[in-house]
């Protein structure tokens, strides 16, 4: 098991047994659920990520791979 060197408010371990096709399945399932949630909250989770941040202004600023991109 390998864990993400990333922070984050969950802790996941990815299976190094998994063949590259595996790991792309995964990868595209979570780019097709982005898609599917932003196309129905977009404007709501923006306004809800900002609103977050206002309220913590002691949380870093949002950075260029927060745009939802891998």
């Amino acid at each position: 098991m390998t864990t993400p060197t990333f922070k984050s408010r969950f802790i996941y371990h990815i299976p190094d047994y998994w063949t590259p096709e595996q790991a792309l399945a995964v990868l595209e399932l979570l780019d097709d659920l982005r898609q599917v949630i932003w196309s129905h909250y977009d404007l709501k989770v923006i306004d809800k990520v900002h609103a977050q941040h206002l309220s913590d202004p002691g949380k870093p600023s949002a950075t260029a791979s927060d745009d939802g991109s891998f």
